[in-house]
This record gives structure tokens, C-alpha cells and sequence, in this order.
């Protein structure tokens, strides 16, 4: 049981780090916290703090610290412990809390969050869209290695990164890579949108296993 909820209590955190990160002002795609005062610095008023995610975050590390707790008394004196037991009468309780504390947080970051998607498609080209490079190279590898591609895609990234032009009409513009590719698959290689792999189909089943829960209180 206590592994169980520390796990849960860790992926949880994991949410509320990505929502925290996500919302830093040199990234800013998305905005936990609904109403004009949540969240709004005391000292900085242009500033919008995630406070549902670092609550969130503080439970979940306050959780998992419950964990070596109850595991390390399962080490017992003969047919009796002494302290550790007593311990666990601390630890499992606060586990219990703190991770639906955890839980209830990144259900409040989530409700409220709202997603700047302009300011994501601003992040994927901020770097001229090289962030792309490796989905290039995997269109490449089959026609003609992976070493080789590893190698053409690795040219044109420095090339890219010496003249400030975009990956994208350096890719267009290599000889190699319109040799291995039609202007098509290159533009398809490229597009962000295209390399969501399996997310998709992961999202649905995970939902599809939620769906099938029993009623709260079913059992």
C-alpha cells in the first residue's frame, strides 16, 4: 500500500513539476489558476504564481519521504519492534494525506489550466526549427543509414546554427537530403504536428481505462 501511494503521489508530482515548468515566464505556454487575484504575486504584481502546482508538488515530496519510513519498519526486533511501529502509526496516516493532497491539487491546477498554444508553435520555432532534427534523421535513416543521416542531419543542423537560416530551408537546400527525400516527405519530416508518435492512442486507452471504473463508493 505504501508503495502503491508513492508511486501515485510521484506522478502526480511529476504533473504539477511539468505545470510549474510550463509556466515560467521564458516559456509561458500555459497558466494554472482561475480567477484576476489566484496566484498573484505580493510583491510582484505583472507575476502569476502556480501556486495549485507547487502545492501539489510540495505534497507529493512530502509523501514519498512517508515511504522508506514504513518500509524500513517491516525490519523488526524478534516478534515485537520497538519504534518502528510507533512509526508507522505517524508515517501511514500522513501518507494517506499527503498524497490525496497531492492529488486534490493537480485536479484544481487542472481544472483551471488554460494552454497558450500560439506561444507553443513561438517555442517550436525558437530554436529555427531544429527541435525537428532527429524526426529528419529517422525519415532519412531507412534510404540511407542511420550513420549517414545521423551525419547529413548533423551538417545541416551546423550549418543552420552558423547562418541563422531556418532548419527547414537548409534541409530543403541539401543536395543529400533531396536525393533521400521529395520536397514532401521533407516538409512532412518537419512538421511538428506529425511527431506525436503514439500519444494519441495512449491518451485514449488511459482514458478508456478511467471510463470503465466503477462508480465512486461501487466497492
Amino acid at each position: 500500500i505504501a508503495g502503491t501511494l508513492g508511486a501515485l503521489a510521484a506522478a502526480m508530482g511529476k504533473i504539477a513539476q511539468d505545470l510549474v515548468l510550463l509556466s515560467q515566464t521564458e516559456v509561458a505556454e500555459v497558466t494554472t489558476g482561475a480567477g484576476e487575484t489566484k496566484g498573484r504575486s505580493s510583491a510582484m504584481p505583472q507575476k502569476r504564481n502556480p501556486t495549485e502546482a507547487a502545492a501539489a508538488a510540495a505534497c507529493a515530496r512530502l509523501a514519498i519521504a512517508q515511504v522508506p519510513v514504513i518500509l524500513a519498519a517491516g525490519i523488526q526486533e524478534h516478534e515485537r519492534a520497538a519504534g518502528a511501529w510507533q512509526a508507522e502509526w505517524e508515517a501511514v496516516p500522513q501518507l494517506f494525506r499527503l498524497t490525496a493532497g497531492a492529488v486534490e491539487w493537480v485536479h484544481r491546477a487542472l481544472v483551471a489550466l488554460r494552454v497558450d498554444a500560439a506561444r507553443m508553435r513561438s517555442n517550436l520555432r525558437a530554436a529555427g526549427g531544429m527541435i525537428m532534427a532527429e524526426a529528419l534523421m529517422t525519415a532519412l535513416a531507412p534510404r540511407v543509414g542511420r550513420p549517414a543521416a545521423y551525419g547529413i542531419v548533423r551538417r545541416v543542423a551546423d550549418r543552420v546554427a552558423e547562418t541563422g537560416q531556418s532548419f527547414a530551408e537548409a534541409a530543403h537546400a541539401d543536395a543529400e537530403i533531396r536525393a533521400a527525400l521529395s520536397p514532401q516527405q521533407i516538409a512532412a519530416a518537419l512538421d511538428p504536428a506529425g511527431h506525436l508518435g503514439s500519444a494519441g492512442a495512449i491518451i485514449d486507452r488511459a482514458l478508456a481505462s478511467f471510463r470503465a471504473l466503477p462508480p465512486e463508493g461501487g466497492r
